[in-house]
């Protein structure tokens, strides 16, 4: 063997080695001497994966369960870092995989299988053991195999034949190798290279390992390019003005630049999110930066403070114009700023330019045009609302969500209400023909039977209509 992590080594005949290490396998399985007599053939890497996979108690028959569906793996693939992973593996692998009769496969560091290519008729045997975009191949579901081991060992490793534990996958050779998240070394992704193990090579097991560390390199280049147009976006910000205390971070949550510098420290950690999260000392405001590649911090002042205490009225069922109010301050507004103060208020969180676009208009257009209707909106509400993403700071109150909220929570759907008036009935937008829509089913329902309402019912959604 030329290692403990490569199982064929150049001048091996891989039928001849397969049949050894199937004797070894059935002498392990059925019990025989203890495996003693295995323990002179099988590699301690497989010795111990086998070991680690009786523990998690892996069916030796049962073939990988599908796990994720086709959407949630599209999804997967869309986002970072796997976005960035698979165009290098169809680069470097497709095409030899193709010619030596094999798939390449890229997983998460799960362990799902995310994508896989190849040969067509490799790519059909693969279906049949369900080595498949969406199927878990994680060691303590799927038992000794390369992915897998190659995630819990965080190592480049070969798996051969019957080293594999599950029987189905006798007939395959696989070699796999982890590939890391460069500034933080953190496990993200695995790239394999499978198929018959009559063409197991130990240039496979070279292949994939070349692979992760030119994959590595790339993502390594092009998170060093993302934070370069990071800091040029923080410096347009603060030449134009910015916050007194602020800072441009990365989505690893590194502390690029800040002003003054030093006052945020070096590094953030993230929430489940993938948020920057200051210290529990220091009151600050996350936006997502314009291009959306990283995160803009600021202290927050005392005006911000008084944005988020501040509340927002408004009044948008029978009307073609939303009427509100700020403090003590009235408006009538546009039909365009009705609809984007209504789709706000359903966001807390806050939507991107896209997703506030799509919203709006159903499809795409300049982001020119959110960003003049949002300016003008700014002018008479000031900054409550806020930017990447767009939001409202303010505590929102308004007749639809009371409405709704009534309607939601109510024990008794059957008492009959009277009618408040459509949302918006206007208005032609995506998101308000949903919310609109919404309201009246709800409402319908609640009418669908003649029971009297409950003393006060009545009143009260009369009450929160007129606020």
């Amino acid at each position: 063997m030329a290692n403990n992590w490569v199982a064929v080594d150049a001048g091996i005949d891989p039928i001849s080695w397969a049949r050894l290490l199937r004797r070894a396998y059935d002498s392990v399985v059925a019990g025989a001497d203890g495996g003693r007599s295995a323990a002179t053939i099988v590699r301690p890497v497989i010795q111990a994966s086998w070991s680690r996979s009786e523990q998690a108690q892996v069916d030796l028959e049962r073939r990988p369960p599908i796990m994720l569906g086709r959407d949630e793996v599209l999804r997967t693939l869309r986002r970072r870092p796997s976005a960035g992973i698979l165009p290098i593996v169809r680069a470097a692998l497709a095409r030899v995989a193709e010619y030596a009769h094999q798939v390449v496969v890229l997983a998460d560091a799960n362990g799902h299988v995310l994508w896989v290519g190849g040969h067509p008729e490799t790519c059909a045997s693969a279906e049949r053991i369900n080595l498949v975009p969406g199927a878990i191949w994680s060691e303590d579901v799927c038992g000794t195999n390369a992915i897998g081991t190659s995630l819990a060992l965080a190592h480049a490793v070969q798996v051969f034949s019957a080293e594999h534990y599950k029987r189905s996958l006798h007939g395959w050779s696989f070699a796999a190798a982890p590939i890391r998240e460069p500034e933080t070394d953190q496990l993200v992704a695995v790239v394999a290279l499978a198929g018959s193990f009559k063409r197991a090579h130990p240039h496979g097991f070279a292949l994939v390992v070349a692979a992760a560390q030119i994959i590595e390199a790339q993502l390594r280049h092009e998170a060093e390019q993302r934070d370069q147009r990071l800091k040029v976006e923080y410096f347009e910000y603060v030449l134009g003005g910015g916050a007194e205390a602020s800072a441009v971070v990365n989505p690893m949550g590194r502390v690029l630049v800040s002003t003054p510098q030093g006052w945020l420290g070096s590094r953030l950690r993230l929430s489940p999110e993938g948020v920057p999260m200051a210290p529990v000392t220091t009151k600050v405001v996350v936006e997502k930066t314009r291009r959306g590649e990283g995160f803009l911090v600021t202290r927050e002042t005392d005006q911000q403070a008084t944005d988020r205490a501040a509340v927002l009225r408004l009044e948008a069922l029978g009307r073609e114009r939303a009427a509100g109010a700020l403090g003590r301050r009235a408006f009538e507004f546009t039909p365009r700023h009705s609809e984007i103060l209504v789709i706000l208020s359903q966001h807390p969180e806050g939507l991107s330019e896209e997703d506030l676009a799509s919203a709006l208009y159903g499809a795409a257009i300049k982001a020119v045009t959110i960003r003049a209707e949002i300016s003008r909106l700014r002018r008479l509400l000031g900054s409550v609302i806020r930017t990447r993403p767009y939001r409202l700071v303010a505590q929102v109150k308004a007749d639809f969500l009371e409405l709704l909220e009534l309607l939601e929570q109510d024990p008794d759907p059957g008492a009959p209400l009277p009618h408040p008036g459509r949302l918006l009935p206007s208005s032609t937008a995506p998101a308000i023909i949903e919310l609109r829509a919404r309201i009246e089913r709800s409402l319908a329902s609640s009418r669908s039977t003649l029971k009297p309402p409950p003393a006060g019912r009545a009143q009260r959604i009369e009450d929160a209509i007129a606020g």
